[in-house]
């Protein structure tokens, strides 16, 4: 896995080093990692979400049940 390095403003840091010590994780930087995995994890569930709706209005649309202007 790639590394990459980033920086942070201190209020964030401080913040993360806190909830670091009430968690099991053993670094700052697993903790942080794990957060940015569930940020991105959902926010390709959204996407994935939009997408089968996007699917299923167009579908709903060619059967008919929708008009153009409706969504």
């Amino acid at each position: 896995m790639p590394s990459l390095s980033i920086e942070l403003d201190q209020k964030i840091a401080e913040a993360c080093e806190r909830r670091t010590k009430e968690t099991e994780f053993e670094t700052i930087e697993g903790y942080i990692s794990f957060i940015v995995e569930e940020v991105a994890t959902i926010n390709e569930e959204v996407n994935d979400t939009n997408e089968i709706k996007k699917k299923q209005v167009d579908h709903l649309r060619a059967l008919g049940y929708l008009d153009e202007h409706e969504t």
